[in-house]
């Protein structure tokens, strides 16, 4: 396609790269802590030399581009443009659009008759997915690349053929450098680009087919995390400062009518307390030793704590805590436990598999007649156990997320100082006041490591910076504050074999909403792994029941 603006001079673009979600699952080892398995960039995006964009969808877009899916017969119209004034990277800061045929008329103006399902031009709903990673930026997904799962079993095809408008958009991140070489991506400038793709399709409402009031925002790990607070964050002034440096709309909203997540990594401050919590059986893990067995120890008890001064009830108002003790047990756990059973059942009656998983693991059974599942302690203490040694094997190591040494370019480098270069001090930061304050409480025990990390932690965790930004990029913070315009309709889906991070996170978020008077579905998906955790026609059907 021709990609037509009339206020852009020549682009130079240094270095960037697109990178494969599924192609990367392999790339990372136990003991990286990254919020997903994106590797970082080898060659960090550079800025290139431009001026401005307009704000008008048409003067950017003079025309669209039919095209043939190359793995179907399916046939649509997609074009390109960016989304604020100001880009740093025009190239990664850009939405792309597709659109089913029928949309259009032979002369490229929009079909407002011809039906797609249930949907016409005007009532599609724009299904809004961004390509973020690793607190990585990308480039907008294509439907003819091998974007994330859902791309490579051809559920975008499927999305088009039901009569959605699809908006893949780009965005930047912590592999985003300027032209000397500083990372501009830290923080929360990723999801502030996302938020002006939002206002910038708002703002040209009806210049394209697709209802601008029915935008439903998708993403996947760090996306599911980004998409979990464009939910909650709609219309904050929290981000302004990042929306007018780009030049956002900013007459216009960011709110959404619906919000997808998958396998969403959340709540980073208590992260490796969860991750601790769920996995502290396994300590198959490299750098094992009596100090992180310790902190496991420790970090069960404080997140324990947590949980409980959350008040968090379930759908009948029952109190949901958690054994104070710090092991898997209490009514949250045996809430979460009904979920996965609720899983494998599913797996069974709709999708018609399973039986090979009942002979395999003695700690689970079905009744067919009954059409139940249980998952029960074998070898371990607690059901919950059997997962995590049998069933789904730590992926990290002792500290997760907010990393002993910093470890593998993610969660650190989301919290480093702004503007400086990767590898240098300050490039990444702890953020994690729990985990400071109890290797301050292992001083007598473990002198040396506390003498290595302690004033580290504190320092940084305690950051004034560092604190804002952790304050701004979870979800948590924005349910029901009152300050924010929060979607009204959630679905968060999570892999059983997703060892990204704990299931207890997404769970959390989604009792929260539920208990602000949000309409949630949350499900886990048996045998599913740290993706797009769903079923070939799960969204299609959830955004049906509320659009169509």
């Amino acid at each position: 396609m021709k990609y037509l603006t009339k206020r852009m001079c020549a682009l130079t673009l240094v270095g960037g790269m697109l990178f494969s979600l599924m192609s990367s699952l392999a790339g990372c080892s136990p003991q990286e802590s990254a919020s997903t398995s994106v590797p970082p960039a080898s060659q960090p995006a550079a800025t290139p030399e431009i001026t401005s964009y307009s704000l008008d969808f048409s003067e950017q877009v003079e025309s669209w581009e039919k095209e043939t899916a190359s793995k179907t017969d399916l046939t649509y119209y997609k074009a390109e443009a960016v989304y604020c004034e100001n880009p740093t990277h025009p190239k990664y800061q850009m939405l792309r659009l597709y659109v089913p045929e029928a949309y259009f008329n032979d002369d490229g103006t929009i079909n407002t008759e011809n039906t797609v399902g249930n949907y016409t031009a005007q009532t599609a709903p724009i299904i809004y997915i961004n390509s973020y990673g690793g607190y990585q930026g990308n480039l907008p997904y294509g439907i003819n690349t091998d974007a994330t799962q859902a791309g490579t079993l051809g559920w975008y095809y499927e999305y088009l053929r039901h009569g959605f408008v699809i908006c893949f958009v780009g965005e930047r991140g912590i592999n985003i450098t300027n032209s000397d070489k500083e990372v501009i991506g830290r923080g929360a400038v990723g999801l502030a680009d996302l938020k002006a793709g939002i206002r910038f399709l708002k703002h040209n409402s009806g210049k394209f087919p697709g209802d601008t009031d029915r935008i439903i925002s998708s993403g996947v790990s760090a996306g599911g995390a980004m998409s979990s607070l464009i939910g909650t964050t709609g219309n904050s002034t929290e981000y302004d400062e990042y929306l007018k440096e780009m030049g956002a709309c900013m007459d216009e909203t960011d709110d959404v009518f619906a919000a997808q997540a998958y396998c969403p990594i959340i709540d980073l401050e208590h992260a490796p307390l969860a991750y601790e919590w769920m996995w502290a059986e396994n300590t198959d893990y490299s750098t094992y030793s009596d100090f992180t067995a310790a902190l496991t120890d420790k970090f069960t008890v404080a997140y324990a704590a947590y949980v409980n001064g959350l008040g968090l009830v379930d759908e009948n108002g029952q109190p949901l805590t958690l054994s104070e003790d710090g092991t898997k047990q209490g009514s949250f756990c045996d809430w979460m436990l009904e979920k996965y059973e609720a899983a494998f059942v599913d797996y069974v009656v709709n999708q018609g598999k399973g039986a090979g998983d009942v002979e395999k693991y003695d700690w689970l059974t079905y009744d067919e007649a009954a059409g139940q599942a249980a998952i029960s302690a074998v070898t371990q203490s607690t059901p919950m156990g059997e997962l995590v040694m049998d069933y789904n094997a730590r992926y990290k190591s002792c500290v997760a997320f907010d990393d002993l040494d910093y470890g593998f370019l993610g969660d650190n480098g989301v919290f480093g100082l702004p503007n400086t270069k990767m590898g240098q001090d300050g490039a990444s930061r702890h953020f994690s006041q729990d985990v400071a304050d109890i290797i301050g409480g292992l001083q007598e025990e473990f002198p040396e490591e506390y003498a290595q990390y302690y004033q580290v932690y504190y320092d940084e965790s305690h950051n004034e910076d560092v604190v804002h930004t952790a304050q701004i990029l979870n979800p948590y913070n924005y349910v029901a504050d009152g300050q924010t315009d929060t979607a009204q309709h959630f679905r968060i889906t999570v892999g059983t074999t997703d060892p990204h991070t704990s299931p207890s996170a997404s769970a959390i978020f989604a009792l929260l909403l539920q208990m602000s008077g949000v309409d949630v579905e949350y499900e886990l998906m048996w045998n599913q792994i740290h993706t797009d955790a769903d079923t070939a026609t799960g969204l299609i059907e959830w955004v049906d029941a509320l659009c169509g």
